[in-house]
């Protein structure tokens, strides 16, 4: 058996054809095992989350009120996805934002303001604000009941009497509403604009429906509620047939569409990495074996 000419190894081509390779493969190495590390985060992160909806389903959210002292002194992000309930008035007229299919009809999400109220004897404070206001979102409605929902409810808030403890504020309808609380979305790069002076709403956006309804941060939390239940008080409204599809359908808690399949893609990246790393090795025994 002939052996192989090691001079060959030393020749510039072959020096430069190795160093270019060997620091594509690191770079690819080091992309492919990030990955799946990225992904073991993202396990970690998404398991938590499951583990406080777990938790917070076999809650009762009739014992946990969210009041304006609870909103103001915890950080919105350890709120997000608690559940419980808020007594308050309709402090705006509806927006629809959307459309959003649903089983394959068109349809829009409800959104309205409720100011919460306060306690009694307590009061407004500008370090802890009593009046504080809680974007809501009432659930999905189909497009062609739209409509006839919000003129039901918009009439109400501009002729319903106010409450003793109105202060001045457009507060309406009292209304108690179980719950949960929920971080709004970051806007993506490529996220449709909203149009609020055409009445045109395509997403959630925190601010542009906050400054939609003139609610300053000190009298806000950057989180939206989620009601789980349809409000007593929309039973009364004049809609059409007075049938359950009329009025907004919840979305139930733990109806987030989460998915875990992070522990999958972890694999799949760091399977990648061993082959990555495999043939180029066996590429090389074999090269040296045909010398």
């Amino acid at each position: 058996m002939q052996r192989p000419d090691f001079k060959l190894f030393l020749t510039p081509r072959f020096i430069f054809k190795t160093v270019f390779g060997l620091l594509f493969w690191t770079i690819g190495l080091i992309v492919l095992i990030r990955l799946g590390l990225w992904q073991l985060e993202r396990l970690e992160w998404k398991q938590g989350i499951l583990g406080i909806i777990e938790q917070e389903r076999l809650t009762d959210p009739a014992l946990t009120p969210f009041d304006a002292e609870l909103l103001t002194t915890m950080i919105p992000a350890r709120l997000s996805l608690r559940r419980g309930h808020v007594t308050g008035w309709l402090s705006g007229a509806p927006i629809a934002i959307g459309p959003r299919p649903k089983d394959g009809v068109a349809g829009y999400h409800i959104y309205a303001p409720v100011t919460l109220s306060a306690p009694s004897g307590v009061q407004d404070t500008a370090d802890k604000p009593t009046a504080l206001t809680l974007l809501t979102n009432f659930g999905w409605i189909a497009a062609d009941k739209r409509d006839a929902f919000q003129a039901a409810v918009t009439p109400l808030i501009s002729t319903a009497p106010a409450p003793e403890t109105d202060t001045g504020t457009n507060l309406t309808i009292p209304l108690s509403i179980t719950g949960y609380l929920v971080e709004p979305e970051a806007k993506g790069r490529f996220s449709a604009n909203n149009f609020p002076d055409q009445n045109i709403w395509m997403r959630a956006d925190f601010g542009d429906i906050a400054r939609h309804f003139n609610i300053n941060e000190g009298n806000s939390v950057e989180l939206f509620f989620y009601a789980d239940q349809i409000p007593a008080a929309f039973a009364s409204l004049a809609v059409p047939e007075a049938l359950p599809e009329s009025l907004p359908a919840p979305r139930a808690y733990g109806d987030f569409g989460l998915k875990n399949d992070h522990l999958y893609y972890a694999r799949f990246w760091f399977v990648m990495a061993f082959f990555w790393t495999l043939i180029p090795i066996l590429a090389v025994i074999s090269g040296l074996r045909k010398k």
